[in-house]
């Protein structure tokens, strides 16, 4: 409706009584345009700004999935065309490949407005499939959609003549601008972490659910029998995918043994919690909450415990 009354009132503006010097200025406003277009050899800043918006796909891909280039999440800054512009220019300008069919402002109204429908409908869908919205998903099929509108639209526009085509040589040269800002911040991010030494991650683990405070010595008294749960949490932020092993053990003076043993694979930046009861029996020991990282204990949590009277659990 705001695109119609833009037109409408346009139309109206033109075919309304004008002066003869704002003839004149409209008319050699519209000459510039024209000599513009024309020398634009039919819009080479597109074809430059489409293969620069290919490159920076490429490049925030990598800024997302490749480490060093992913420590810093430069990719947060460059996934911005792709989720508010970049789909709906190129399906509009796909599907109306003439320059005179729509109005600029009209483009881009639905360029934005489609943009942000599509990427709705894709992390819909995600949160269907995965359960909860993960922008890093989202944000890799946008990309990937993107590369695919782009091809398109250009195989498309080879049948168009180049005095026919749509294009607006200032987004163009916006889109080469942003383009080229964003892969040179996805390169220095990479260097950066490199010469920083970012690049070296690290995984959290944590024990929660132990609400008793140690005596002097270091030891958390129970009873016997009392059921005590804990929840095993492990955080993946070695800025890759990750196979981990989560081991409960419990160790005394005459036993060593392993109550449960967990494999756990973690993508970059991923939680992962395992909810373990345990039922105290009479004696100190140590509970060990141990995790694995390539197959050698990479953190040890310990419970230090004194139980008192009878204990029937497996710890």
């Amino acid at each position: 409706m705001i695109i119609f009354l833009f037109r409408d009132n346009n139309g109206n503006k033109k075919n309304s009584g004008l002066t003869t010097e704002s003839k004149i200025n409209e008319n050699i406003a519209e000459t510039v345009d024209d000599i513009e277009n024309l020398t634009d050899d039919g819009g080479s800043y597109l074809k430059i700004s489409s293969l620069a918006i290919l490159i920076l796909a490429v490049f925030t891909l990598i800024s997302m999935t490749i480490p060093p280039f992913n420590v810093l999440h430069v990719w947060y800054f460059a996934i911005i065309p792709f989720i508010a512009f970049v789909p709906g220019y190129y399906i509009i300008n796909t599907l109306v490949t003439r320059k005179d069919d729509l109005l600029v402002v009209e483009r881009m109204s639905i360029a934005v407005f489609s943009s942000l429908v599509i990427m709705s409908i894709i992390g819909l869908i995600i949160v269907q499939i995965n359960g909860k919205l993960n922008m890093r998903y989202v944000s890799i099929i946008l990309v990937i959609l993107s590369v695919i509108l782009i091809l398109v639209y250009l195989i498309k526009i080879r049948k168009v003549p180049n005095n026919e085509r749509f294009y607006h040589r200032r987004t163009n040269i916006v889109l080469l601008i942003f383009a080229i800002i964003a892969i040179l911040a996805v390169v220095g991010s990479g260097i950066y972490a490199t010469t920083e030494n970012l690049g070296q991650g690290n995984t959290t683990f944590v024990v929660n659910g132990i609400n008793k405070t140690a005596d002097s010595n270091g030891y958390v008294n129970f009873t016997d029998g009392e059921n005590v749960s804990v929840q095993l949490n492990v955080t993946n932020q070695e800025h890759k995918n990750m196979n981990y092993t989560v081991r409960v053990e419990v160790h005394n003076d005459t036993t060593n043994k392993t109550l449960t043993e967990q494999p756990v694979s973690l993508n970059n930046g991923q939680s992962w919690v395992l909810p373990y009861n345990l039922t105290m029996s009479p004696g100190q020991k140590d509970i060990q909450f141990v995790l694995y990282k390539n197959n050698k204990p990479y953190v040890i949590r310990h419970l230090y415990c004194n139980v008192t009277s009878d204990y029937s659990e497996s710890a």
